[in-house]
């Protein structure tokens, strides 16, 4: 993997991307954003190289108990961390919640929302996102990206 960068050394002034004070999230070489992105990094948001976040995705690290009830359950909150592997494409309007981890160089379709781990070369879909299938891995003498 190639050096990390700061998120905000990363993008075009034009690109609007909201991350939190708490975590500044770590991105890899080659990072393509498209516009409205939010990086709400309450815990770490890890993102590999060659990786692109279509329009209006959200990458959300910040949870809070569904067991606890009224003032308890807005006070108390946890954050779980974030990591995109190299070559992933999460397409436009997608929601990644919080813990999860997408595997190598895999899709993720418009408007799906994660909230389980997506296995490497996978193509996934739907609220909630489902395998729709999986994507053919390059041969040991091709070069992955």
């Amino acid at each position: 993997m190639a050096k990390r960068t700061h998120v905000r050394q990363a993008l075009a002034p034009e690109v609007r991307v909201y991350a939190s004070r708490h975590h500044a999230p770590s991105v890899g070489a080659s990072f393509k954003v498209g516009t409205n992105v939010l990086l709400d990094s309450h815990a770490p948001i890890t993102i590999g190289d060659h990786v692109f976040l279509g329009h209006n995705v959200m990458v959300l690290t910040g949870t809070h108990d569904p067991e606890l009830r009224g003032q308890a359950r807005q006070d108390q909150q946890a954050a779980r961390p974030v990591t995109i592997k190299d070559g992933v494409w999460v397409c436009s309007g997608a929601i990644i919640c919080p813990g999860v981890t997408i595997g190598e160089h895999s899709v993720v379709g418009p408007g799906a929302v994660v909230m389980r781990n997506v296995a490497p070369y996978t193509i996934v879909a739907g609220n909630p996102a489902r395998r729709i299938r999986r994507l053919r891995e390059p041969a040991a003498t091709e070069a992955p990206c």
